[in-house]
């Protein structure tokens, strides 16, 4: 078995804003209560799927691996999909206001 680090877990990349949408933010609270929540859904599925129990202190921690390994990657991916999405919604927009001018004021 490989050596654990002795660096406790951290929350401080979790946002000020984790309560947002979705399965695992319903009801969140704080964004601690998130991280345990999401840690609780991890070891759950390491043990379903994969045969391999998880405590909570190696689910967090596991968790806090993956966040600061890909976190940043993810949360790129969202903007872009965020900004892709706010640019139809304006394109749309744009066609219906386009739709709105009169031409009879020649």
């Amino acid at each position: 078995m490989a050596a654990r680090s002795s660096k406790a877990c951290s929350a401080s990349w979790w946002p000020e804003a984790a309560r947002t949408r979705g399965k695992i933010h319903e009801e969140a609270g704080t964004p601690r209560d998130l991280q345990t929540r999401i840690a609780s859904r991890v070891s759950d599925f390491c043990r379903d799927e994969l045969d391999v129990d998880l405590g909570n202190m190696d689910a967090l921690r596991l968790l806090d691996f993956l966040a600061e390994e890909a976190g940043s990657a993810f949360y790129t991916l969202g903007v872009r999909d965020a900004a892709a999405q706010a640019a139809k919604r304006f394109e749309d927009l744009s066609d219906d206001l386009a739709g709105l001018e009169r031409q009879d004021w020649r």
